[in-house]
């Protein structure tokens, strides 16, 4: 039943349409030479320039974050799609970056747990974010 409401437009996903949008014009800048653009900090961040005003992003590949407004609303924006773009381009491995992000954490100590939520301390971004879990 879902299927057919979804075929006939009445059921959407916003978060897989701005996605989807990002994805559109990040080929479009892609395109017109902005992977050579970005700025690499280090092999897990870079900053990618707005298409719009006179400013960069700061893209967390490891995280999947991007400093823009666009992302903030949840899913990938356009800076991070060029910048995901761009590091595979270059040979960086994602996962192993996450990896070693993961036992730098857990080896720091820059993790707390309560009953429903873990806290994390980025070790990139220096922001602190959090998950909910169901531990039931």
């Amino acid at each position: 039943c879902l299927d057919s409401t979804r075929e006939a437009g009445r059921l959407t996903n916003p978060r897989s349409d701005m996605e989807s949008k990002g994805k559109e014009m990040a080929d479009m800048l892609i395109q017109r030479g902005w992977i050579e653009r970005c700025h690499w900090l280090d092999e897990s961040r870079c900053l990618v320039p707005s298409a719009s005003k006179d400013l960069q992003y700061l893209v967390v590949l490891p995280e999947y974050t991007c400093d823009c407004v666009a992302a903030s609303s949840g899913g990938l924006c356009k800076h991070l799609h060029i910048a995901l773009e761009a590091a595979h381009q270059r040979g960086h491995d994602m996962r192993n970056l996450q990896d070693n992000i993961a036992e730098a954490v857990m080896m720091h100590g820059n993790v707390s747990v309560t009953n429903t939520t873990v806290f994390v301390q980025s070790t990139l971004s220096n922001s602190q974010c959090h998950r909910f879990c169901d531990y039931d």
